[in-house]
């Protein structure tokens, strides 16, 4: 059997996998404005700046595959049809979480990072929606440089929106994008791109490429 050769769940490689005992909902801290700093004169009273914390819910959802197999197929083929089976149902499960983790609604199914994701940049409506170099340095600062200084920072984009990135020129007709050679990650301004077919591809009213601390 010559099997397809789908992508799986890219996203999830890059994420923090936090195991439950029984699928249970997982209240996790987090931050969202911290104290603040003054000036105040000696023995002159300082006036209270607690940080805000807040909660964000995890849920937990089950991802099934379903696959009829004939005993007389199981029985009389000469390769392992099981293990095959096995094999896509798995890829099945990646390729549908994979959706989820980058677009999801938040509504009965996981949150996606693009959905969760704060609009940096707007790009021009040019044809077909094709963002331009000017546009992806705009989104690359428009990430602050204590974000930026942390490692695990990389772009996220579709193998499309990757073609449209490595065809950027500059005046002198000189292709903008690195390519990795002897083994080095590929990078776009200096950082690594990851490649997640569940982006979408570039258009007017797409969000094609998100940039950030990604784990």
């Amino acid at each position: 059997i010559v099997e397809h050769l789908v992508q799986a769940n890219v996203v999830r490689g890059l994420a923090t996998v936090l195991t439950t005992s029984a699928g249970e909902s997982l209240a996790v801290p987090k931050s969202t404005a911290f104290s603040t700093a003054s000036i105040v004169g000696e023995a002159a009273p300082a006036s209270a700046s607690d940080p805000t914390l807040g909660t964000t819910t995890l849920g937990a959802y089950k991802y099934v595959v379903l696959v009829q197999l004939s005993n007389e197929l199981a029985n009389d083929s000469s390769i392992d049809v099981g293990g095959f089976l096995a094999r896509q149902a798995g890829i099945a499960i990646g390729v549908a979480t994979r959706g989820h983790m980058t677009t999801g609604s938040g509504s009965s199914q996981p949150w996606g990072i693009v959905t969760r994701a704060t609009t940096g940049v707007t790009g021009a409506a040019a044809t077909s929606g094709a963002f331009t170099a000017d546009n992806l340095i705009d989104l690359r600062y428009s990430v602050g440089a204590a974000y930026t200084a942390q490692p695990g920072v990389a772009w996220m984009m579709n193998s499309t929106a990757m073609a449209a990135a490595r065809k950027l020129k500059d005046s002198q007709n000189r292709y903008l994008f690195e390519p990795g050679l002897n083994g080095n990650v590929d990078s776009l301004l200096g950082f690594p791109v990851q490649i997640n077919d569940s982006m979408a591809n570039p258009a007017a009213t797409a969000k094609s490429v998100i940039f950030g601390h990604i784990p």
